[in-house]
C-alpha cells in the first residue's frame, strides 16, 4: 500500500457512518483528515470521536457550490495541499413514493447527485496539483430493493 503518511483527505458525510469509519482508518495511517457536515453539532460530534489534532471539521452542504469551494479553500490553508476527496455525503428518503414529499425527492437529488458534483468541481485543481484521488461513495439503497420503499400495492393508476 502506497504510504499515506502526512497525506491529506477531504471526507463529506465524514461526521458519522462509514465517512466516520473511513476517517478512523485513514488516520490511523497517518493521513491527515478534513471531514465536513451539515451542522455545527454534528461536525462537533464527529471531531470529538476522532479526538485528534490531524483533524479538521468543516460545516458544508455538499449542496452548494459556495460551501465545497470554502472547504477546500480551508484545507489547503491548514495543510498547504489536498490528496484525496472522498464524496460520501449523502441521504435518503425510505418511503413510498406515494408518501414522498417533492421536497424530500431534490433534497435526495441535490445531495446524492449535485453533492458530487459540487465536491468534485471544488476539489479537481487541487488534485491535479497534487496528483491526488477522487473517489465517491455509494448505498446500496440506490440499486437494492428494501419493503418499506415498495409502493403501496395495489397501486391502481387508472
Amino acid at each position: 500500500m502506497k504510504d499515506l503518511k502526512d497525506k491529506v483527505v477531504y471526507i463529506t458525510g465524514g461526521t458519522k457512518g462509514i465517512g466516520l469509519g473511513v476517517a478512523k482508518t485513514l488516520l490511523g495511517a497517518g493521513m491527515r483528515i478534513a471531514i465536513s457536515g451539515r451542522t455545527d453539532a454534528s461536525v462537533d460530534e464527529g471531531l470529538k470521536e476522532l479526538n485528534n489534532t490531524e483533524v479538521i471539521g468543516i460545516v458544508s452542504d455538499v449542496c452548494r457550490i459556495e460551501d465545497e469551494m470554502n472547504a477546500v479553500n480551508r484545507i489547503v490553508e491548514k495543510w498547504g495541499q489536498l490528496d484525496v476527496v472522498l464524496a460520501n455525503a449523502g441521504v435518503g428518503n425510505f418511503a413510498p413514493i406515494d408518501e414522498m414529499t417533492d421536497k424530500q425527492w431534490h433534497r435526495m437529488i441535490d445531495t446524492n447527485l449535485n453533492g458530487v458534483f459540487h465536491t468534485l468541481k471544488a476539489s479537481v485543481e487541487e488534485l491535479k496539483r497534487s496528483k491526488g484521488y477522487y473517489m465517491t461513495l455509494a448505498s446500496l439503497a440506490g440499486t437494492n430493493f428494501f419493503a418499506s420503499v415498495r409502493a403501496t400495492m395495489p397501486l391502481n393508476l387508472g
